[in-house]
């Protein structure tokens, strides 16, 4: 049997050592079908190979993900685990200076290509949308976002700040804090 190759029936050939062996397939009482959460991760891997074919035809993206290129990578795989992997908000923290009526909300957000923008929304105990708009990256590090608001007289006693992340293939990451005491 030295040398041989293939399979038959329910056996297959395979090399070790310099050896050919013979072995039995293995079998399945369920047909191999997915469980749990293996079926979402195909479903999770087909949009995110379909969103990399995306970028492939997009000559903009393209750029942009070819600058982050390194030894021993392609555009298609880093488009890919981009589209896996959602943004991270790291940190987030506020100050509301009375005196002044100006709200400041400072967010850390990373992704494993680029965060494109960063929303923050200010709600009441009711979940009522007080204010919002979109904070702006810190000109030297670009992890860090700011959102400045004028004539915010006071923040709402049990009321949250919501932050939205979002990176180049739509991924979001949402964090919450609470205004009050």
């Amino acid at each position: 049997m030295h040398g041989a190759s293939g399979s038959i029936d329910n056996y297959y050939t395979r090399q070790h050592r310099g050896k050919t062996l013979l072995c039995r397939k293995p079998t399945s009482k369920d047909g191999w079908k997915a469980k749990g959460g293996q079926i979402e991760n195909r479903e999770k891997l087909k949009a995110a190979n379909a969103y990399a074919n995306r970028v492939l035809q997009n000559p903009e993206l393209l750029a942009t993900y070819e600058g982050l290129l390194k030894k021993y990578e392609n555009v298609q795989n880093i488009a890919v685990r981009d589209a896996w992997r959602s943004p991270e908000i790291l940190d987030l923290a506020f100050e509301h200076n009375n005196t002044a009526k100006r709200l400041t909300v400072t967010v850390i957000a990373i992704d494993d290509t680029k965060v494109v923008s960063v929303e923050v929304l200010l709600m009441d105990c009711i979940d009522q949308v007080l204010l919002h708009g979109q904070a702006v990256r810190h000109p030297y590090n670009h992890n860090k976002w700011i959102f400045e608001a004028d004539n915010v007289a006071a923040l709402p006693e049990h009321g949250t700040i919501e932050v939205i992340a979002c990176d180049l293939p739509g991924n979001k990451a949402t964090a919450t804090m609470l205004t009050g005491n």
